[in-house]
């Protein structure tokens, strides 16, 4: 068994935060809803502010989930090119990939940022908060998913150096 270096060890716990947050999160909507229906059969009227609470929540869950799914490489992938080609091959073409996927979110990032400070003044109807902090989801996210893919980046190359015998 391989020890973890002391990254590895933080982006796991990192990754295990944003996990419970969004287990947290989730739990917070699917009770919230559930109170909401029950409040709506039973005594005709409902919480105020659920439908924006689940409808801003769920923003968040989507964009960790999708870096949790960057940390797993478990993002959907048309693999029929790579699967067939030689190994070298299909190791350049993983890597411009993952450029290209850098690239993306990159710009994304970018351009959530330059949102921000618009949407800061803008307040939600019902909830009163910042449509900053709805609006943070994409920057948050997509910084969590750039260093995610460096990180995979990373180990496929030294994956690729230790399987091939190359010295690190």
């Amino acid at each position: 068994m391989v020890a973890m270096s002391s990254h590895e060890v933080r982006v796991k716990a990192l990754l295990k935060l944003i996990e419970r947050g969004i287990t947290v999160l989730l739990g917070l909507v699917v009770a919230m809803v559930l109170v909401d229906v029950l409040l709506r059969n039973f005594l005709g009227g409902s919480l105020f502010f659920t439908d924006e609470f689940a409808r801003y929540s769920m923003i968040w869950v989507a964009m960790m989930g999708a870096a949790l799914l960057v940390a797993e490489d478990g993002h959907i992938r048309v693999s029929v090119l790579p699967a067939s080609a030689p190994a070298k091959l299909r190791f350049v073409m993983g890597m411009v990939s993952q450029i290209l996927v850098l690239f993306f979110l990159g710009v994304l990032f970018y351009a959530s940022l330059i949102v921000l400070p618009d949407v800061s003044r803008d307040r939600t109807v019902t909830l009163g908060i910042s449509m900053a902090v709805v609006y943070a989801a994409l920057p948050v996210s997509a910084a969590l998913m750039f260093i995610l893919t460096l990180l995979n980046m990373a180990l496929a190359i030294r994956t690729r150096n230790s399987s091939s015998g190359v010295s690190q």
